[in-house]
């Protein structure tokens, strides 16, 4: 995952564009910010809560969403 790519929030349902990433070194763990439902996330664990949006209806769903 990298920053631009269009990703799916576990926890919530939001689809969003990943704003920022950063690899925790002693955790060995990707951590990611978002712009989603209007709003940047905080700090969110990609592991276990992210999974990138791969289904092209999703991504047109996500554009319909945001007026695309």
């Amino acid at each position: 995952m990298k920053k631009g790519d269009l990703v799916r929030d576990l926890g919530t349902g939001d689809m969003g564009i990943i704003t920022d990433t950063y690899m925790q070194p002693q955790l060995n763990q990707l951590f990611i910010k978002m712009f989603a439902a209007g709003r940047e996330t905080g700090w969110i664990r990609a592991i276990d809560n992210i999974e990138p949006v791969q289904d092209p209806r999703d991504v047109v769903e996500w554009e319909h969403q945001q007026g695309r």
